[in-house]
């Protein structure tokens, strides 16, 4: 993504976050939709992040800001309460 984001470009990321993880579980031996499902919730994903995605985001290059949702913008927006959002910058001038 930072890679075809433009300078300044900003990415809205959500995913599954336990934020009680400090470490994201991930296991590419983990390949049948059955035992996805069982280990990441869901038969498409790969991974469960753990709170160690913000380093994630920062290590690639991104400027970080995160919104948490609260009333009134989960009905406004449609998000479930206390969902985050990640709101990835791809800085202007890196390095």
């Amino acid at each position: 993504m930072f890679r075809v984001l433009r300078p300044n470009g900003i990415a809205l990321l959500m995913t599954p976050v336990i934020e009680g993880w400090s470490q994201t579980y991930e296991n590419p031996n983990i390949t049948s939709t059955t035992d996805r499902l069982l280990h990441f919730g869901q038969e498409d994903h790969v991974r469960y992040f753990g709170s160690d995605i913000r380093d994630r985001i920062t290590a690639a290059g991104f400027e970080l800001e995160t919104f948490v949702a609260i009333e009134p913008d989960v009905a406004r927006y449609g998000l479930g309460r206390g969902a985050k959002v990640f709101i990835a910058q791809r800085p202007i001038n890196e390095g």
